[in-house]
This record gives C-alpha cells, structure tokens and sequence, in this order.
C-alpha cells in the first residue's frame, strides 16, 4: 500500500511540475518586462528633462549674444531718425540708441543735439498750454512741464510766471464765490463770504468787500431782530387781548 500511494504522488508531482514551472517562468517574464519598461520610460524622462535644459541654455546664450547689427549701423540709423524726427517718441528712441555707441564717433554730440531738440518740442508744448491756459490747474500743469525742461532757456521763469498766474486764478474764484454769496440777504450766505474773503484779505479789493460784508452783517442781524422784536410784541398784546376779548363774548352770550 504504501509503496502505491509513494508510485501515485510521484505521478501526479511528475505530471504537474511542468505546468508549475511555466507558471513561474511567465510571471518573472512579465516582472523582467515590466521593469524594462519602467527603466526605459525613466530614461526617457530623462533625456527630455536634458533636452529641455539644453534648450533653455541655448535660449540663454542667444539672448545675450548681440544682435549682429555693428556700431556703424546703429550710428547711421541713429543719424537718419534723427534728421526725420518730429516728435518725443522718436527722439527718444534715438537717443536709446546713441547711448547704446556712445563712444562712436560723434555720437555724443549728436546725442546732444538730439536731446536739445527734445527740450525745444517740449518747450513749445508748454507754451502753448500756458498760453491756452484758463483756470488754476492749467497754469500748474502748464509750471510742471516747465519744471521738468531743468532749466532750458527761460523754462525756470515760465515756471515761476505760471505759479504765479495760477495763484491768481484760485484767488480769482475765491473771490468770485464771495461775491455771489455777497448777494443773497441770508446771514448764512453773507458769513460764508466773509470767511471766503478772509483768506485772501490784501488781494485786489477784497480787504473794502470784507468791510462791506461785516455791514450787511451786523445791517441783517439788526433787521432779524427787528423782525423778532415785533413779533414778541404781537404775542404780548394777543396775551392781554384775547382774554378781554373772551371776557365781553361770555357777557354777551349770558
């Protein structure tokens, strides 16, 4: 008995053996396949990632190679807008380029020049607001831009004329309002013109409306209380009237 069932395992180990060992063998396949995979992609990543660096190091070498285009170039092209500019922006792109060069040749005489010819645009257009100029802020717009030439020609006096006129100007509407409110017969309005002239007492007339306002003032003020003085009257004389009044009715009607 002993000997059979000996015969029976080993048959039955012998006929499933085979099968176990390919079992085995396709699974370390697909584990040695799956790792060849997975150091394969890694490589892949890798070289991009290298790629990428090397792009980026390129870009970055070319950006701060230069351009190519020589000083003489530049200076040509530099020479030529400058002869053709008419306006800021086209001087200042000169002289972005002039500076660039310059130590070549003359280009620090034509960036002079060029510079000159950018106060003398903007010279002229503080000019002409100053000129066109109605109320205070013009005239301080109009100083701000003589202030920013630094001392081109007259600008420092301009700057001085356009300060000067734009005080005026906001003296002026001060004025104006006190004034207005000078006109109305309201002791809050004549009070308001009275403050308003205050801060600007020695200018022009303003120190004899000042006095003409402090009259219509106390002249108001007299009249108010007039107004109130009377009608205190009325109500003391309708207190001992009407009592009178009411004592002849009740005789009447009894």
């Amino acid at each position: 008995v002993f000997q059979r069932l000996k015969k029976g395992l080993s048959h039955r180990f012998s006929a499933t053996a085979p099968y176990c060992g390919e079992k085995i063998y396709e699974e370390s396949e697909k584990t040695n396949s799956a790792n060849r995979l997975e150091v394969a992609d890694q490589k892949v990543k890798s070289e991009s990632l290298e790629n990428k660096n090397g792009l980026k190091e390129e870009e970055t070498e070319v950006s701060g190679r230069d351009t190519g285009i020589s000083d003489a170039e530049k200076y040509n092209d530099a020479k030529e807008q400058l002869e053709l500019a008419t306006g800021e922006i086209q001087l200042l792109e000169v002289i972005r380029i002039l500076e660039e060069i310059i130590d070549y040749k003359d280009s620090r005489k034509l960036l002079e020049s060029c510079k000159n010819k950018l106060d003398s645009i903007r010279y002229e257009s503080a000019l002409s607001l100053m000129d066109s100029a109605a109320n205070e802020q013009d005239y301080k717009k109009a100083a701000s831009f003589f202030y920013n030439l630094h001392g081109y020609k007259d600008s420092a006096e301009r700057e001085h004329t356009c300060n000067e006129l734009a005080e005026e100007s906001r003296k002026q509407c001060e004025y104006n309002k006190a004034i207005e409110k000078m006109n109305s017969t309201k002791i809050t309005d004549l009070e308001d013109a009275l403050y308003i002239l205050d801060k600007i007492r020695g200018w022009k007339d303003v120190d004899l409306q000042v006095r003409e306002c402090q009259r219509k003032i106390i002249l108001n003020k007299r009249s108010h209380e007039k107004k109130i003085g009377k009608v205190i009257i009325v109500i003391i004389a309708a207190s001992i009237v009407l009592p009178y009044i009411a004592l002849v009715l009740y005789n009447l009607l009894h």
